[in-house]
């Protein structure tokens, strides 16, 4: 059983529809011999195979979300538990048919139900970003499900940037979702491993992307605004040349993502940026060392942390009694 899914398959099937994609796969690898769920809708074990790398899709979740939760699963016909209307494939194989699903969503899909997309950004793309970027698997029947597609990472970014560029106006669509680790709530991974990877994601920016779209002045003007807005000293002229490095020092482990398509929308995404690292981070301090005549950058983010100096010493204050006292929310 070959449950590989490369660039070359790609090429062949990217402009299918969603019903002839899942019609392919069942040519692929075949019809389930059992139904998903019995008539109690409670899952039936022998219905999975992934000790051959695949994992099942329920056909019909271009009409209906979680048809594999039983909760979701009652709501909906049993029809859609048979046999026949069950999908293998592998993990890149059950992202496309989600981006499938968001490209092409049953006409009559159920009211209020964003089909495709949930699926898409809060489990499938936050588990393989960890993958790809090296998170050790405990658990071997996910071990085997990756390893299948572990050599095609390239086709991985393909398949993102297809979901960002084709379904980024889709319901529920999400970039902070699309860029985030699923195994960092369980403390076993870190969102700051997959920077290298989520670099290659189109239109998807951190902050040290957006710093060099941006010239000093365009940075101290947004800065010079949240300053006066929190009561904060303002940079003084000799030290907005500074400004760029600091931001830059932050980004080493701040993640802050963005994206966006129209550059009219680019100094909203930098003030967005600035105040999110500057001022809704409770962890994130500038402060004057006075007797040093040093500045020192100290930033804990997702378990990281930096210290850097430099000998000008900056008017610019932003520290967590500043945050709390204010209370600032901007939107």
């Amino acid at each position: 059983m070959n449950s590989i899914f490369t660039m070359e398959e790609y090429e062949q099937v990217k402009d299918m529809t969603y019903i002839e994609y899942c019609d392919y796969l069942q040519n692929k690898y075949g019809i389930a011999q059992c139904d998903y769920m019995t008539k109690s809708f409670n899952k039936i074990q022998k219905v999975t195979r992934t000790k051959e790398g695949l994992i099942v899709h329920h056909k019909f979740e271009d009409h209906a979300i979680m048809l594999c939760n039983k909760e979701y699963a009652e709501k909906n016909p049993f029809e859609w538990q048979k046999k026949e209307n069950l999908i293998y494939c592998n993990y890149l194989e059950h992202l496309f048919l989600h981006i499938l699903i968001c490209e092409h969503p049953a006409p009559d899909a159920n009211p209020f139900e964003a089909v495709g997309i949930g699926g898409a950004i809060n489990h499938i793309i936050p588990e393989l970003n960890d993958f790809y970027s090296g998170m050790p698997i405990s658990l071997g029947w996910k071990q085997k499900c990756f390893d299948a597609v572990s050599n095609q990472k390239d086709l991985y970014i393909k398949l993102v940037n297809r979901l960002i560029e084709e379904s980024n106006d889709y319901p529920l669509f999400n970039i902070e979702s699309i860029v985030s680790s699923f195994n960092e709530r369980f403390g076993s991974w870190k969102a700051t491993n997959n920077i290298e990877l989520i670099s290659n994601f189109e239109n998807v920016y951190n902050i040290d992307n957006i710093v060099d779209d941006y010239s000093t002045e365009q940075i101290s003007n947004v800065i010079n605004t949240l300053c006066k807005i929190n009561n904060i000293a303002i940079p003084v002229k000799k030290d907005l040349l500074q400004l760029k490095e600091m931001l830059k020092v932050a980004s080493k482990t701040f993640i802050g993502y963005t994206y966006y398509t129209d550059e009219t929308y680019q100094m909203s995404v930098l003030e967005y940026l600035i105040n999110f690292a500057f001022l809704e981070n409770p962890n994130m301090i500038f402060k004057n060392e006075q007797e040093t005549n040093e500045w020192a950058i100290e930033h804990e983010v997702l378990g990281g942390d930096i210290t850097t100096s430099t000998d000008t010493k900056p008017v610019f204050i932003i520290d967590n009694s500043i945050y709390f006292e204010n209370e600032l929310q901007m939107d």
